[in-house]
């Protein structure tokens, strides 16, 4: 083919591109000097250019274009379509596309660990103390912390004499963020799996990598409390449902080890999410509704139900096994005693509720009303003087407070909306130790991927009922749409659970919420995208189809 290089030519220079933008980001990894000038910046801007500008000329209207202007017959550029150079480098540049957009969420993800020094809390001692006590015996698996992180610090050699030393919590947060990049680049690869445009597909992929960027997602991996592990728990269960439901679209018949396989880790990853922190159980509820509702109102085929009804059965086990450990390692007492000093007792007509249920109003309980509250947590578990109150509480706390909240159902409803700005937008930067201030493009990732802008928020909620409507109501299973409505009908009842649940560190306690939130808004632009990008061609042919030459005999 006489004009085989000029059609070569936009994919050469895509990978040029892509290598430019390699080096880049190989430069800004830790440790790495292999540029011999300093102006990467004006070389990775370039490479840049180089490569939207081939992306242009291999796949747009442009590509009209460059064949013009090279005089290209259309029967050589039809055949150069369908000719094997042509699906090696489209395949080597997608890749390299793949690739690249995970070299750089890795170099940007190391960049924290240049602002960010580990850092333990109160909180954290109460996670060693159980992770000292051994596996075998019920104290580990039933105690006043539910066990994943006692379990992850048994497994990292944390214990209650070396947990505050700088090398263990520098462990620690290692393995955290490590885990961290795992857990969002499978979610990535999933999601990306789940479109069908291959542009999209990249678009998804880079897009999640650059979400789990956002401050509220990654300043946990420097801290020894359990939100680290939860969030990147929480991406490795929503990657495991998407792959499920991926494989069972699919194949009509998938093979029957690798469904059970899948299913199985998937409870494994449903479990350790589960016990990572108690709320969490909650949004596996509104899964399992979901996974019910899949196997009666999709119609989905008899052999393909096992695996959703498996996993719907398991977290209902879950649910039972959780709260009988939630009841008898004494986890609940301390959300009562809060809510008792926050809410209750400066409260009158709260207050008079809980006195009249039989709640005594001792002396020494009402003194301790003025201490802080970690002086007020130590004396009502420790003070002989406050026994009465603790016996109250007890036996009668938990259905008190729970009479509480439902005598007064709009107020107990209502307030969650009320403080949804906490909820949604908390902000826990203070929790940090920081070195040194955050590098700028780290920020600007944050305020692009995070938004806080109330607008937007209502528009990510807004795009995902429609998606939910369209996905329920429709007749194709997108798997994709599945998710998408979980992350959106769990998002009030995790409000309203979270904000009654216990009154200190709503910000912290809520940061699931405000991540799924936009989580969703952005799987919901993906699924919008992906659809015009199928319908385009109805509208607008993207890519030049060359048509085959006739002959005239």
């Amino acid at each position: 083919m006489r004009h085989h290089l000029t059609l070569m030519g936009p994919h050469l220079i895509f990978l040029l591109g892509l290598g430019l933008i390699s080096l880049v980001i190989l430069e800004n990894l830790p440790g790495v000097d292999i540029l011999p000038f300093t102006n990467w910046k004006a070389l990775g801007g370039g490479g840049l250019v180089l490569a939207l500008l081939a992306f242009l000329l291999t796949y747009s209207p442009l590509q009209r274009t460059w064949i013009s202007l090279w005089h290209v017959p259309a029967e050589e550029v039809h055949a150069y379509h369908h000719s094997a150079a042509f699906r090696i480098l489209d395949s080597l540049c997608l890749g390299l596309a793949y690739l690249g957009c995970w070299g750089a969420f890795l170099a940007l993800k190391k960049t924290y660990g240049w602002s960010d020094s580990p850092r333990a809390f109160y909180d954290t001692y109460s996670y060693v103390a159980v992770a000292e006590k051994p596996l075998t015996s019920s104290a580990f698996w039933i105690a006043d912390r539910s066990f994943t992180l006692p379990l992850f610090y048994k497994m990292l050699g944390v214990n209650t004499a070396n947990y505050g030393d700088a090398g263990i919590m520098a462990r620690v947060a290692l393995v955290q963020r490590w885990f961290s990049v795992v857990a969002w680049s499978i979610l990535a690869s999933v999601v990306a799996m789940a479109l069908r445009n291959r542009w999209v597909r990249l678009v998804g992929f880079g897009l999640i990598l650059c979400f789990s960027l956002s401050l509220e997602v990654s300043l946990w991996d420097f801290l020894l409390l359990s939100e680290s592990l939860s969030l990147s728990l929480l991406a490795l269960t929503l990657a495991g449902w998407l792959g499920l439901l991926l494989l069972l679209e699919s194949l009509q018949r998938p093979p029957h080890g690798a469904t059970a396989g899948l299913t199985l880790v998937i409870a494994v990853l449903m479990g350790l999410y589960s016990f990572t922190r108690d709320t969490n159980l909650y949004f596996l509820l509104i899964g399992a509704a979901a996974l019910a509702a899949l196997t009666m109102l999709k119609r989905v085929t008899l052999h393909l139900r096992w695996p959703l009804i498996g996993l719907t059965l398991f977290i209902l086990a879950l649910f039972a096994f959780q709260n009988f450990t939630l009841i008898h390692g004494n986890r609940w007492q301390i959300h009562i005693y809060d809510n008792l000093k926050v809410r209750i007792i400066p409260n009158p007509s709260a207050r008079a509720f809980f006195v009249n249920a039989g709640l005594p109003l001792t002396p020494r309980f009402l003194e301790i009303q003025s201490l802080s509250q970690r002086d007020y947590q130590k004396a009502m578990f420790t003070e002989p003087a406050l026994q009465s109150v603790r016996d109250w509480v007890e036996q009668k706390g938990r259905a008190t407070y729970l009479a509480y909240l439902l005598s007064r159902p709009l107020p107990t409803l209502i307030e969650p909306l009320q403080q949804a700005f906490h909820l949604l937008n908390g902000d826990n930067r203070e929790y940090r130790r920081p070195l040194d201030a955050l590098p700028q493009r780290l920020l600007l990732i944050d305020r692009i991927l995070y938004p806080r802008q109330m607008t937007v928020l209502l528009i990510f909620i807004g795009l995902s009922l429609a998606s939910l409507v369209g996905y329920w109501t429709g007749k194709n299973l997108r798997a994709l749409g599945w998710v998408v409505s979980v992350l959106l009908v769990s998002l009030y009842p995790l409000m309203l659970i979270t904000w009654h649940g216990n009154p200190l560190e709503i910000e912290r306690h809520a940061t699931q919420i405000g991540v799924q939130l936009r989580l969703m808004g952005w799987l919901t632009l993906l699924v919008w995208g992906d659809w015009v990008a199928s319908q385009r061609r109805k509208w607008c042919p993207f890519v030049l189809k060359a048509h085959p030459p006739t002959h005239t005999p």
